[in-house]
């Protein structure tokens, strides 16, 4: 545990020095009175008890006895009162067992004993940030910048705040201002990168979790975000790679890496779940997979989730599982698929669209429109539905209706490859199928 960036118990022994000082000082003082000495004495001793209880309570804090941290740290305040590393001790106790308002006092006790004690200024920024007050917090953030401007965790925290009341532009540069100084450090480079996800800056974030990742090849939120990032830049190959390393039950098996600095426990109260129980990991790496034509690999990944005690009502495994058995012609998947979507999401249109597609291919052509028909109605933004009836118009020898029906997607979605791909074909069709004079 530190105080800024000077160990506590070196405070404490240069606590427990000046009182001993105080107390050699008097005691050569031949002039002085019996009383004085004795004070002084007295001054002394409380020194030294102080500074040994606090050190205890700085071990029971670190091994989690919060419990005798909490005494022994009140024994070193009684001996001791206006020793501002003990309140702040006092303080992280306090707030590790939620109790957040003796926690401020505790800390607001250090700071009006020692103005230039950054961690006092930490922990109030971090109450405040449980008491849902990011403006506080950032001031707080901002002033232990201020009083130790050589520790990344300062600057992660403030720019978390900025990002919390929604000023990505400013969080942004204050991160990158600084981003030289702590060019080692992964936090600052993770930082930077969530802010450039959060602004939609994909090369950005991918470019940054890269840095990040260099920087801390174990720390897995990391590599998540990495993974994430290069999916929402079309990274796909790359992004299913770091989803299947997330994934690999070897790496569970791994020792788990020590928090990145700037990621001080107290901040957080989230207990992360193991990156290979995460279902909307796997889901992503089918996704990832369905975009790289692996798509038996992801209908594998997928059955395996639809076999989970989860699985049965997963609304987005299914429809990603009916659409790997359409583009793998997997009648029996699709059905299932199908059925299990209308059953759990009756007011989406997947299942019946689903439904329609697996009717056209058996040759059910009015059973396929009208499920399509079912679907469209459902289908809102999504034109998918909308060229999947196009398409069985087209079998129905209804060309027009279905030129018509693809003109007026691609009126709104010029960029539908969907809709681009079946007036192609429809396009062509009409010319072999005009007579040779």
């Amino acid at each position: 545990m530190t105080t800024g960036s000077r160990p506590l118990s070196v405070l404490i022994t240069a606590s427990a020095m000046v009182v001993l000082a105080g107390g050699v000082a008097g005691c050569s003082l031949r002039g002085q009175h019996t009383a004085e000495g004795s004070n002084l004495a007295q001054q002394r001793m409380a020194g030294l008890k102080s500074g040994m209880q606090l050190q205890m309570a700085e071990q029971q804090f670190a091994a989690g006895d919060l419990e005798k941290a909490e005494r022994s740290t009140d024994a070193a305040l009684a001996a001791l009162p206006k020793f501002a590393p003990a309140h702040v001790l006092k303080g992280r106790v306090l707030l590790e067992r939620g109790q957040l308002e003796g926690a401020m006092a505790s800390l607001q006790e250090a700071e009006k004993l020692d103005p230039q004690n950054v961690d006092a200024q930490y922990f109030l920024g971090i109450i405040h940030e449980r008491f849902s007050q990011p403006e506080p917090a950032l001031a707080r953030y901002r002033k232990a910048m201020e009083l130790d401007g050589s520790n990344p965790q300062y600057l992660v925290a403030a720019a978390e705040m900025l990002v919390s009341l929604n000023r990505l532009d400013e969080a942004r540069e204050l991160v990158t201002a600084k981003r030289d100084q702590f060019s080692h450090s992964a936090a600052v480079a993770q930082t930077l990168a969530a802010i450039a996800t959060l602004q939609s800056d994909t090369d950005a974030a991918v470019a940054a979790y890269s840095d990040a990742r260099l920087l801390a090849p174990e720390d897995n939120t990391i590599l998540e975000g990495l993974a994430r990032a290069q999916a929402a830049a079309g990274k796909y190959a790359d992004a299913e790679f770091n989803l299947a390393m997330l994934l690999d039950p070897k790496r569970a098996r791994q020792p788990a890496a020590a928090p990145a600095e700037g990621k001080r426990a107290e901040r957080s109260t989230f207990t992360p779940v193991a990156p290979q129980a995460r279902r909307d990991l796997q889901l992503l790496r089918a996704r990832c997979l369905m975009e790289i034509d692996r798509a038996g690999e992801a209908r594998r990944v997928l059955q395996d989730m639809a076999a989970e005690p989860e699985g049965g009502r997963d609304v987005q495994m299914w429809v990603l599982l009916g659409k790997a058995a359409l583009k793998l012609d997997d009648a029996a998947t699709l059905r299932q698929a199908a059925a299990r979507l209308v059953a759990i999401a009756p007011d989406r249109h997947e299942g019946y669209m689903l439904r329609g597609m697996l009717l056209r291919k058996s040759g059910d052509l009015s059973g396929a429109l009208a499920a399509l028909n079912e679907a469209v109605a459902r289908c809102g933004d999504d034109a998918t539905p909308v060229v999947y009836r196009a398409l069985v118009l087209m079998d129905q020898g209804r060309v027009e209706e279905a030129q018509t029906q693809l003109q007026r997607v691609l009126a709104v979605q010029p960029d539908n490859t969907a809709a681009q791909s079946a007036l192609g074909i429809l396009q062509r069709r009409t010319l072999t199928e005009v007579p040779v004079q």
